[in-house]
Order: structure tokens, then C-alpha cells, then sequence
């Protein structure tokens, strides 16, 4: 072989040894770059994983504070059915001296009513009748009775029922000149 040949060849392995070379190291790199993407994809399925886990941590609060509410709701309910306050029905008492009267409620909806009273003034002894309607506040047990605004000497009753729903007692205040007097009641039935 002469010079020119063996230069030849010498530069043919060089090329070639760089060819290797550069594939080495282009292996090597695809290596680091598969090494890096398994880090990133290992790191990624861990972060979905704490994400997971997060979502049924408040899933699980998100259900406990339902059924709290939910118990909470039929707690109050219960309570309200023991609590429950019929006034329903008539009534008998006194009002202002110690005159005697009959108070009938009816059509009671747990909060509105209507009826109607009959007072035995001394100058009316067969009674006088005037029809109301009103409202119950069942959380304090408060009564307002508004009576009919066209009847003579009519006004507004405020009281409190007992909690059997066995008596009220309250005031009334008159609509035209604001004269007001005490009253209680007792029920009959």
C-alpha cells in the first residue's frame, strides 16, 4: 500500500470512528432524553396521583358535611312535630274588667287562622260578635289577631300561647283611639 492509500484508508477510519462516535453519543443522549421523559412521567403520575387522592379527600368532606346537614334538617324537623302547637278550636276567658268572652279559632294552617269572638259586654249581653283573622309565630309562640276594622269598637289583640297550647293571654289595643286592656283565655276543647 502506499502513502496516498494508507492516508485513505487512515481518513476512512477516522470518518468512520466519528460516525460511531456520533452515534454513540446520540444514543447516549436519546438515553438521558428516555431517562428524563420516565423522571417527568413518573413525576407527572405521582402528581395525578396526589391530585386523586386530594379530589376523594374532599369528596369524602364534601359527603360528611351533606349528611350533617341532612341530619341537622331532620333534627329541626323532629323537633318542630314535638313542638307543635294546635290553637285550633274555642276559647273562653276574660278581657278588660273581667268580662267574659269566647274566642273560636279556626282554619289554622300552622301559621294563619281566621274566627271569630263573642264578648258579653254588660250592654250587649247576648254578645257581641266580631270575626278576626291572624297569625302565629310558632318559634316564640306570639299571637297577633287583627279584628275586622268595620266593627264597632274592633283593634288588634297581642298575646302569647302557652306552650300545650292551653291558654293565651295578651293585650288589645283598640284601632280608632289606641285604648288598650288586658285579656286571657283558656281552651275548652
Amino acid at each position: 500500500m502506499n502513502i496516498m492509500n494508507k492516508s485513505k484508508c487512515f481518513q476512512g477510519m477516522i470518518f468512520l470512528t466519528m460516525l460511531i462516535c456520533l452515534a454513540l453519543s446520540s444514543c447516549k443522549e436519546n438515553k438521558n432524553v428516555n431517562e428524563e421523559s420516565k423522571k417527568e412521567i413518573e413525576l407527572k403520575e405521582k402528581e395525578l396521583a396526589l391530585k386523586e387522592k386530594d379530589i376523594k379527600i374532599k369528596e369524602e368532606e364534601f359527603l360528611k358535611k351533606r349528611e350533617e346537614n341532612i341530619e341537622r334538617k331532620e333534627k329541626e324537623l323532629s323537633q318542630e312535630k314535638n313542638t307543635y302547637v294546635n290553637i285550633e278550636g274555642k276559647y273562653d276567658g276574660s278581657i278588660k274588667d273581667g268580662t267574659y268572652w269566647v274566642v273560636y279559632i279556626n282554619n289554622f294552617t300552622g301559621r294563619n287562622f281566621s274566627g271569630y269572638n263573642i264578648i258579653y259586654w254588660e250592654k250587649s249581653p247576648d254578645g257581641m260578635r266580631t270575626y278576626f283573622s291572624g297569625k302565629f309565630n310558632s318559634s316564640d309562640n306570639s299571637i297577633t289577631i287583627f279584628e275586622d276594622k268595620n266593627a264597632k269598637g274592633s283593634g288588634t289583640f297581642y298575646g302569647k300561647v302557652s306552650s300545650d297550647g292551653k291558654t293565651i293571654s295578651g293585650t288589645w289595643h283598640r284601632y280608632s283611639d289606641g285604648g288598650s286592656f288586658t285579656w286571657n283565655l283558656n281552651k275548652v276543647n
